[in-house]
């Protein structure tokens, strides 16, 4: 009787030896790490197309609007800062924004094929394009 109470602890014993291992292992390959990437979802209520790229209302935190301008020459696979994702789904229009280390990496834009969908506007007239689209990174407002 008084072995049957060893035999349960004995068992206990092996397996934490036995996975200890396993879980040095498991930090060193990086399974469970911290990973350096931070994403966050932006919510879009308008995209304005233009031969530069792509004009964005978003909402902030905040529940408010703001604009942020997506070059075109980041949607090539040479840049390939941005991907352009079309979908039927109810849930589009929105962004995936992705930071590694703290600095913007790349977006995945993803939006209703059909441009008669309300999502898509006109690009607005008196916005000097070239400008706003001559950007090297990401330019976002979270809490406004």
């Amino acid at each position: 009787m008084g072995n049957c109470k060893k035999v349960p602890v004995f068992i206990v014993l092996l397996v934490v030896m036995l996975g200890v291992p396993a879980l040095g292992a498991a930090q060193e390959t990086g399974i469970g790490a911290e990973s350096s990437y931070f994403a966050k979802t932006f919510y879009i209520l308008k995209i304005a197309p233009h031969t530069e790229g792509y004009r964005v209302t978003y909402l902030t935190t905040a529940g408010k609007s703001a604009v942020t301008y997506l070059p075109i020459n980041w949607f090539t696979s040479a840049a390939g800062k941005a991907e352009l994702i079309e979908s039927l789904n109810p849930s589009v229009p929105y962004m995936d924004v992705y930071w590694q280390d703290g600095e913007f990496s790349h977006l995945r834009l993803f939006v209703n094929p059909d441009y008669n969908d309300p999502s898509w506007i006109a690009f607005p007239s008196g916005v000097n394009a070239q400008e706003e689209f001559a950007t090297e990174t990401l330019v976002l407002h979270y809490n406004q």
